[in-house]
């Protein structure tokens, strides 16, 4: 039996057709719809969103454990996360921490912790926000331009062209990018790859004949760095022109004309 999203995805469980909802969706989205039982992310999230790590769970029970119990031996206790008092199941710790400590400080279960920073659309996972970005630009073609990138600077694999960071993984590296420099992103999304390979170099003429000078690295980090500041400065134009057009558009609203803009 197969097991369609409303966004047009087909699965062959039931379960699976759920994680893609809570990985892939946001709340109140209208084409992220379990078509078999009408759920949305907000109603999967109660019965296998992990309010710890925000990690989709077949079996919430299961793997809650995991985050509660003391050790790993067959008789472990679950420990309260906020006070030294231990019990013998989840639900009994669960019910507790919601009594005795959540309640008092008015946590919720956050639903939507990592936001985009183009639309500021939220999301319950990393890879879920990383996903959700090939919306706004071609991630295999911008990660193969940081490539490029990284070449022209004699960065690491795991380098940061833009903070020289070092991160062990791709995927971590990934969201590095996204998360702490989405307008230099943007920025090298709209270059050429030639315009990356020609970075640091100028062409010269000595005696009718072209050479090509290479700049220091030092030089080429400043043209990145510079890259980076001219990427900020559109964005906060883009703002500000964004702003006074809202506020024309409310003086021509209040001296009494209205109509599209």
């Amino acid at each position: 039996m197969e097991h369609p999203c409303s966004c047009g995805q087909v699965f062959e469980d039931h379960m699976e057709c759920h994680r893609h909802i809570f990985e892939e969706h946001a709340d109140n989205d209208v084409t992220g719809d379990c078509v078999h039982c009408g759920h949305r992310r907000e109603q999967i999230f109660a019965g296998n969103g992990c309010y710890i790590c925000y990690k989709f769970a077949p079996n919430l029970d299961e793997h809650l454990a995991g985050h509660y119990r003391n050790c790993t031996a067959k008789h472990a206790v679950m420990e309260c996360r906020f006070c030294p008092k231990q019990f013998k199941t989840v639900k009994e710790v669960v019910a507790h921490e919601q009594k005795n400590h959540l309640a008092k400080t008015g946590v919720r279960k956050p639903t939507a912790v990592h936001k985009c920073n183009e639309c500021s659309m939220g999301f319950i996972s990393p890879e879920a926000l990383l996903s959700h970005y090939q919306s706004h630009v071609d991630l295999n073609l911008l990660h193969e331009k940081i490539d490029q990138l990284q070449s022209r600077i004699n960065a690491e694999v795991g380098e940061c062209p833009f903070c020289r960071l070092n991160f062990a993984s791709r995927k971590c590296f990934k969201n590095h990018l996204l998360r702490s420099h989405w307008l230099a992103c943007k920025s090298v999304s709209n270059m050429s790859l030639e315009d990356i390979k020609s970075m640091g170099t100028t062409t010269t003429v000595d005696d009718q004949k072209g050479t090509v000078d290479q700049r220091s690295d030092e030089e080429i980090r400043k043209e990145i760095n510079e890259l980076s500041k001219m990427a900020k400065v559109h964005e906060r134009m883009r703002i500000v022109t964004e702003e006074m057009k809202r506020e024309v558009k409310d003086e021509i609203e209040d001296d009494g004309y209205h109509g599209n803009y």
